[in-house]
């Protein structure tokens, strides 16, 4: 981002567009005691950017260039959950989770003079977040849920259902 954001500083960009999947994602918790769970979640986001400049070729004729960023991260992660809570609605806790995390990132550009950086990700695909969630649940089974993280994401939220 920061070569594209240097790159276009010097010139008006337009056609600017956006684009974001998640980040999306699935947890599971057993309970191995009444206050720690063991699990594993997955997730899943995407990001893109594009925009379009206009500059000046080798002959000093104008010309459009366009710019494009594509962000990925990949979680498939085990995880604990310390419960702190004894309400029977209302559970609290914090959590670790650790385990794969694989993030890559591509910039394309149609400047000939500013070549395409090739996808790049992490060294290690290894991910570790610790977080505090919460959950109520408004019926026996059913509920909500939200959580906080040093990680991705950062906040998050969802249904939570317990059997």
């Amino acid at each position: 981002v920061y070569k594209a954001v240097a790159k276009s500083s010097g010139a008006a960009a337009q056609d600017l567009k956006f684009g974001s999947i998640g980040p999306v994602g699935i947890m599971y918790e057993y309970f191995v005691t009444d206050k720690i769970g063991l699990g594993a979640e997955l997730g899943y986001s995407a990001f893109n950017m594009s925009y379009t400049y206009e500059s000046t070729d080798i002959n000093g004729d104008p010309v459009n260039y366009t710019d494009s960023w594509d962000f990925t991260t990949i979680r498939a992660m085990g995880r604990i959950n310390f419960h702190f809570t004894e309400d029977e609605n209302f559970d609290g806790y914090g959590f670790m989770s650790a385990g794969y995390r694989a993030s890559t990132s591509t910039f394309k550009s149609t400047d000939p003079d500013f070549p395409s950086t090739p996808t790049f990700g992490g060294i290690i695909p290894f991910g570790f977040k610790p977080g505090l969630g919460l959950r109520y649940f408004f019926t026996e089974n059913f509920g909500l849920n939200v959580e906080l993280a040093l990680g991705t994401p950062l906040l998050g939220g969802g249904v939570s259902a317990k059997f």
